[in-house]
């Protein structure tokens, strides 16, 4: 897979911004075709993660949502999208334009494609709970398995963001490790666990266009 320019520009002046900002540089502003705007987290490049090695690539951002969010609600009707993203440690601004997919809502083979690195490393060290239940759910198969990326995202949020996808009022939802099949979580509240991930969903952007404009005067318009 060609890794498109507008990629490598935005994750290298992401990286920066994340070491002189922290991780509120993953903050950007979605705006819905209604209009409809709100701040979502860039959560990651889909089979990406900052830390350890999954063996996959893609040239799609994803962020998460509940499927009974007003969100999910109006991008039954328009899937166009455009996000304005202000990296505040580089002084740097981003808009894309693309089209959005959703998971598990959308069939999986209509989804954006997710490649195999050409040159990825072994497995080792894994760090996150969240990537080794991707790897164990994806092992053995040829194909991207979106259902094992929905898990990972799901394991690596906290505890009390967790909690407010279930149906009822609780504080937290903590994962305590994973079932014998290595493919599911444990939890001191098991069945909150299980009705939560139920609203869990991805939120998949194509970046057709990308829009780069510096404080310094630099603009330059990146297409796919």
């Amino acid at each position: 897979m060609t890794t498109p320019l507008w990629k490598k520009v935005l994750w290298e002046q992401l990286q920066k911004n994340i070491q002189k900002q922290g991780l509120s540089s993953c903050f950007m502003t979605l705006c819905l075709a209604t209009p409809s705007a709100r701040t979502v987290v860039f959560r990651s490049f889909a089979g990406e993660d900052h830390a350890d090695e999954l063996g996959w690539t893609s040239n799609c951002l994803v962020v998460t949502s509940d499927k009974r969010s007003n969100k999910f609600k109006e991008l039954q009707n328009n899937r166009d999208y455009e996000v304005c993203w202000f990296m505040h440690g580089t002084g740097e601004q981003y808009r894309l334009k693309g089209t959005v997919f959703i998971y598990p809502q959308d069939e999986a083979s209509s989804l954006p494609p997710v490649y195999r690195r050409l040159s990825s490393s072994e497995q080792q060290d894994i760090k996150s709970l969240g990537s080794k239940v991707f790897l164990n759910k994806q092992q053995g198969q040829d194909t991207f398995d979106w259902e094992a990326e929905r898990r990972r995202h799901f394991a690596n949020l906290d505890g009390w963001l967790r909690a407010t996808f279930s149906p009822k009022k609780i504080s937290t939802l903590d994962i305590t490790g994973l079932d014998d099949s290595g493919e599911w979580f444990i939890s001191p509240n098991q069945q909150d666990l299980n009705d939560a991930y139920e609203n869990f969903c991805l939120i998949i952007l194509t970046v057709k266009q990308m829009d780069y404009v510096s404080l310094s005067g630099e603009r330059k318009l990146y297409t796919d």
